[in-house]
This record gives C-alpha cells, structure tokens and sequence, in this order.
C-alpha cells in the first residue's frame, strides 16, 4: 500500500510539490507521456509540468483549516494510466 504524502502551506503561498512516477514507469519498462492535474475546489492549481518522471504541480489559495487533494494522472507512451496524489492541509 503507498503512503498518502500530505503538505502543509498558508492560504497566501503559492507552493510546488512532486510526484515522482519513476518506480511505476522502471517497472514497466515504460515512458511518461502526458498529464492531467486536478484540485478539490478551493485550491488553485497554478501550472503543471512533466519532467522525466515527476510531475511538479505549484497550488495557491485555500482556505484556513481546509485540506484539499491534488491528483495527477499519468498516461503512458505504452497506454497506462497511472494516478497520484497528496493533500494539501491549509493553515494560518
């Protein structure tokens, strides 16, 4: 079972975070290909990039005493696809 990574940032930050997909993709012997980044309402995602493997996802916003997931689904060049996620705990 994988463990949920969780953050901690202040409503007025803009922050970036990591997902690294490298051990899924060496598993299967296979490339990363694209990305779809998504957030619960009420935290921004800013941008999103694909390098390598890891996915680098910059969020703002939210609101104090609020926790909010971001996901990441990858798809493959084989045709996987593959999600990851974490939360964000929103504090003052």
């Amino acid at each position: 079972m994988s463990k949920v990574t969780r953050y901690i940032k202040k409503p007025a930050e803009t922050q970036d975070y990591n997902i690294d997909f490298s051990a899924y993709l060496e598993y299967h012997n296979d490339l990363a290909g694209t990305i779809s980044v998504s957030a619960t309402t009420g935290l921004n995602v800013v941008s999103s990039s694909l390098t390598g493997s890891v996915v680098t996802v910059f969020v703002s916003g939210g609101t104090a005493g609020g926790t909010y997931k971001v996901s990441a689904i990858l798809t493959t060049q084989g045709g996987r696809i593959k999600q990851g996620d974490f939360y964000v705990r929103v504090k003052n």
